[in-house]
């Protein structure tokens, strides 16, 4: 399961760096997409701007569609299709020939929120003392993926070799979409099955997790396989019956008005930080060109993935789980601290053209932002019970990406009224998020998760 995570966020961090370039190189004059089609054909900063608010818009409610397909129909599912639509639309991109064709592809790849699923995947598959450390070790995969395909742009560069650098790209998403359709179903979460009341489903998906585990481990008791000896716990720490449910009774949950509060507070953390992050990965390219600083272009698409990487070793130091950074700390304070570090370091950006100034900048905005996204999501798989999780996480991630493709339609033409004011506001709602992350108090770091469809309720009902 670890590694068909992992082989995700790969996936997701590679496509999504890609759209970033495609969108740059085809909005260059005399690029190879103008070569091979016409000037007609280029993308202006309003092609661009137009493109990613819809795109921006689709994302969002695929946020909120597949977040509840995946508590109806299971996670694998999900996470098959969106793979499988995304190495399809990077293919169209090479043989696309009109501006019109390239920004229908664009849309469709927008149709995959299978990073939900795979978060729910990995919470639900792993154990308390593994949960954290996992999550986050997993999360570095996405940077590694955006890193290989900034290299691929530096070979191959499409503003140069259109044809050749998508058709590169598609290899990986390809080989990776026909595994996933080959192979994903053995993955599905048990726990999830479980909560649904697919019992022998999910005895079957346990069973082929023990025969897969190495010599010299522990030997299970006798009859952990039995049905009557599975148990799933409420939110005292009480045994429940999971039970067959209809796809709107799973969504009972969210009446709940403490998962209302907390959907809230965590999708406006979202919200500010996908604003600040949409801001520099769609656009800092062109904010470095107008600035006079393009020498700093490559050094700082390379340093950005890179302080990521450098974020998640450091959470997982000294790399034992229970012991590491990430498991000691309270989630919601490393939040703050992303969120105050990377307002400041936003706000920097605004007062220098030096390449070195903002090379290192960015490097320290991306450690610091990496504490949001990962220990953002870490809280957010824990906050929720089984049945509401994916539904809830789908309405949290669709809030934080009003706030990307908000701040991808608007940060081009801010730049035109003021060439730093895309900066000042994103810089502006980091400080506000860090705020709000003062109302995360309930945390589960070392506890079970919640499996209950009867949250808030439960305790008085649980046998």
């Amino acid at each position: 399961m670890v590694v068909v995570a992992c082989s995700y966020y790969f996936y997701s961090g590679w496509v999504t760096t890609l759209l970033t370039f495609m969108l740059d190189a085809a909005g260059q004059d005399h690029s190879d997409w103008v070569k091979i089609t016409s000037p007609t054909e280029q993308l202006s900063i309003a092609d661009r701007s137009l493109t990613l608010f819809v795109a921006g818009v689709i994302a969002a409610s695929a946020c909120v569609f597949f977040g509840n397909l995946s508590g109806f129909i299971g996670r694998i599912p999900v996470v098959q299709g969106s793979v499988i639509v995304g190495a399809c639309a990077i293919i169209g991109f090479a043989f696309a020939r009109q501006k019109f064709m390239l920004i229908m592809l664009v849309f469709v790849s927008q149709w995959d929120a299978g990073f939900i699923p795979v978060q729910l995947l990995l919470a639900e598959w792993l154990p308390v003392h593994w949960r954290g450390f996992l999550i986050i070790f997993v999360k570095a995969f996405w940077n590694v993926g955006r890193f290989g395909l900034t290299l691929l742009w530096t070979i191959l560069p499409p503003s140069e070799q259109w044809v050749t650098f998508f058709l590169a790209a598609s290899l990986f998403p390809a080989v990776l979409a026909i595994v996933l359709a080959v192979c994903g179903h053995n993955y599905e979460s048990p726990r999830w099955l479980a909560v649904v009341g697919s019992m022998e489903k999910c005895i079957t998906a346990l069973k082929m997790a023990a025969a897969s585990q190495p010599a010299g481990s522990p030997v299970l008791p006798d009859g952990w396989d039995e049905k009557d000896n599975l148990q799933l716990e409420g939110d005292a720490g009480q045994a429940v019956q999971g039970g067959q449910l209809t796809a709107w009774s799973q969504l009972g949950d969210l009446r709940e008005s403490k998962l209302q509060f907390t959907i809230v507070v965590l999708g406006f953390c979202f919200f500010s930080v996908n604003f600040a992050w949409s801001t520099q990965f769609y656009w800092l390219m062109e904010y470095l060109r107008k600035l006079g600083a393009e020498d700093a272009i490559v050094p700082v698409m390379m340093v950005a993935p890179v302080g990521k990487l450098v974020c998640i070793v450091i959470l997982l130091a000294p790399f034992v789980p229970g012991r590491c950074i990430a498991d000691k700390a309270p989630r919601s304070l490393l939040m703050k601290l992303g969120f105050f570090g990377t307002a400041l370091c936003v706000a920097l950006l605004c007062y220098t053209t030096s390449v070195t100034a903002l090379t290192v900048i960015v490097f320290c905005h991306n450690v610091l932002e990496g504490l949001i996204w990962t220990m953002g999501a870490v809280y957010a798989n824990e906050a929720f019970p089984t049945t509401a999780r994916s539904s809830a996480l789908g309405v949290v991630y669709c809030i934080g990406n009003v706030g990307g493709f908000a701040s991808a339609s608007i940060a081009g033409e801010l730049m035109k009224l003021w060439v730093y004011l895309p900066m000042a506001v994103a810089s502006t709602l980091l400080f506000a998020g860090g705020c709000s992350c003062f109302l995360l108090t309930d945390e589960r770091g070392s506890s079970p998760l919640v499996d209950t469809n009867c949250y808030g309720t439960c305790d008085g009902k649980s046998p």
